[in-house]
């Protein structure tokens, strides 16, 4: 799981936007997107990892994305 943190959403339109985009990165399973808290909450599929700089890049072409980090599972 992965958060990222993301500027420049202004509406659920900018949401979908940054979800569809986040989901449509390889081994990605879902993308949540929080617009109040500029966040999106990344699960991977089994045994997939984030390539975070293509992930990165993807959602900077449309909006600001400041960080994405790896979450430890609780």
């Amino acid at each position: 799981m992965y958060e990222m943190v993301i500027e420049g959403m202004h509406c659920q339109n900018c949401v979908a936007s940054v979800k569809r985009t986040l989901e449509a990165q390889p081994g990605v399973d879902k993308a949540e997107v929080h617009l109040e808290r500029n966040l999106a909450i990344i699960t991977m599929k089994p045994g997939a990892a984030l390539d975070e700089k293509a992930a990165l890049a993807a959602v900077n072409k449309d909006f600001t994305a400041k960080s994405c980090t790896p979450v430890a599972l609780q």
